[in-house]
């Protein structure tokens, strides 16, 4: 099972939770599969800081939690509605690849109009002043049962949607991942494959250069021959370096003149011995 650490961002998901409670006017705290609170309660509501201040809370809400997270079953885990001395929370399960690895739970909401004997008890069990409690419980109103189902759908609603964002982003970062890692690997076997090619043309230039000072014209035009492809393939080894720096971001550009002419001549030499075996004589003729 993945740690909740991996599928719960608290800077993801703490606002949507205060915006969500907001609208259906109760606190609203995720929970991970350990039973353990991850984010919330948010946004406080006045009773909620009243427990919150005082350290303990309904059992109606750790109920919640626990019926939430124990759900089995093949199809969707029903909407858990939990009271406490007429305070109702209101709980959802939160699945993934059909485990249910949280809970969404929010509360507190008067389900009658609130007594004096319920508050009483409830102060009791949490350890609240009745009089702070009783003032506070007596602000709100009472939320029928279908009313609570409604904002477990919508808990529904907003837990699918963010697990389901949380799974793209997880998946958008591992590929972008790999890609930097396959680049990376690219790039070095470029910088070996160049640093490969280039060692045999050190001395097949040398050689070469050795050829041309003999007295055979022959000699010396094989010599140039070799050598000029040489030279070639050394620019291409050249251009290879210069793909990994640029892909590094490592590019420097160097400007220089380079004259069409000597380009086409070298072109022409490459291919006239082929083409004189075709009885092809190309001619070259410099531009003014």
């Amino acid at each position: 099972m993945e740690p909740s650490g991996d599928l719960f961002d608290v800077a993801v998901w703490q606002p949507a939770l205060e915006k969500c409670g907001a609208v259906i006017q109760m606190s609203v705290s995720l929970f991970g599969a350990d039973e353990e609170i991850v984010c919330g309660p948010v946004p406080i509501t006045p009773i909620v800081a009243l427990f919150e201040k005082h350290g303990l809370e309904p059992a109606a809400s750790a109920e919640c939690v626990r019926a939430c997270l124990a759900q089995l079953g093949d199809s969707r885990p029903p909407i858990v509605v939990a009271t406490s001395s007429g305070l109702a929370v209101v709980g959802v399960s939160l699945l993934l690849d059909g485990r249910i690895v949280g809970a969404l739970v929010g509360g507190y909401t008067p389900i009658t109009f609130c007594e004096s004997v319920g508050i009483s008890r409830l102060a009791r069990e949490t350890g609240t002043p009745f009089q702070d409690l009783w003032a506070a419980a007596r602000n709100m109103s009472p939320v029928p049962a279908r009313r609570l189902v409604q904002h477990g759908e919508l808990l529904q609603v907003l837990g699918d949607t963010l697990l389901r964002e949380n799974r793209l982003r997880r998946h958008s970062e591992e590929t972008a991942a790999q890609l930097t890692t396959v680049a990376t690997v690219k790039e070095g076997f470029l910088a070996v494959l160049s640093h490969e090619l280039r060692t045999p043309l050190t001395p097949i230039l040398g050689w070469a250069s050795i050829l041309k000072q003999q007295s055979d014209p022959k000699v010396v035009h094989a010599a140039e021959v070799i050598e000029r492809n040489a030279v070639f393939q050394l620019r291409m080894v050249e251009d290879l370096l210069e793909l990994t720096r640029t892909m590094q971001g490592k590019l420097l550009l160097n400007l220089t003149v380079v004259s069409l002419n000597d380009q086409v001549r070298a072109s022409l030499e490459a291919v006239a011995d082929g083409a004189l075996k075709k009885n092809i004589a190309p001619q070259f003729i410099d531009a003014p």
